[in-house]
């Protein structure tokens, strides 16, 4: 995408979509170049907050890139509450040796060291001591709509990326972070909403790569030519 003239200057559809894409990037830049003083070869790539996943930030962290991927649009990149109710997102992890502790907003300590696998995915559960949590000015909060014992569910690999995710966190919330994220929404994002809201284009109706491809190519091809007749008649 042109910082500039806002045309799209390349198009590419990729399957797996993040790994592909990234790939692709890296072939692309493989030799050293320079344009306004940044090496090509350590770029720095901002992403939107769907090709968030624990393989992502782990794939990222291994092949030692410099990224940008919010879990959510929440300041530092954090997911926006669905629920009032305090759940794990609210506390305090840490790993601890062998242990997984958590620590909720009204200071009680949990900690468990194996994970046990519910509807196809493990989770560390946490159980607090309600005796405790009696005496707990948030505890109306934390137990709302609940009747039995609470719990605090957390995904293995929530934990097994967990240092990644502060990582990226930190960065997401730096000025450099904002500024980075703030720049991809002006140059990339608007092009979405017009292709979806001014083409009506939204979804494709065709099947394999190719096909995929075709179209998309063809929807980013008729993107320009509206552009570049705005710019000639402006």
């Amino acid at each position: 995408m042109d910082e500039k003239a806002h045309v799209i200057v390349g198009t590419e559809v990729f399957n797996p979509a993040f790994g592909g894409m990234v790939e692709e990037l890296r072939k692309q830049i493989s030799r050293p170049r320079i344009r306004a003083g940044q090496n090509l070869n350590d770029p720095e790539m901002g992403f939107d907050s769907g090709y968030f996943s624990s393989d992502n930030l782990r794939y990222c962290d291994e092949n030692g890139m410099t990224v940008y991927l919010p879990e959510g649009k929440g300041e530092g990149g954090s997911k926006q509450r669905k629920s009032e109710r305090i759940g794990s997102r609210d506390c305090k992890l840490e790993l601890v040796g062998k242990s997984r502790q958590l620590t909720c907003p009204g200071g009680q300590v949990m900690e468990t060291t194996e994970a046990k696998k519910y509807g196809g995915h493990y989770y560390y559960r946490f159980y607090p001591e309600k005796e405790r949590c009696r005496s707990c000015s948030l505890m109306d909060k934390c137990y709302k709509h609940i009747r039995g014992g609470k719990r605090f569910s957390v995904k293995k690999e929530y934990f097994d990326t967990l240092y990644i995710r502060e990582q990226m966190n930190a960065r997401l919330s730096s000025q450099k972070g904002k500024l980075r994220m703030a720049d991809r929404s002006c140059i990339i994002e608007h092009v979405f909403g017009e292709i979806k809201d001014i083409f009506k284009f939204r979804r494709f109706l065709h099947r394999s790569l190719k096909k995929v491809e075709l179209i998309w190519n063809l929807i980013c091809i008729a993107y320009n030519f509206r552009k570049m007749a705005r710019l000639a008649c402006g």
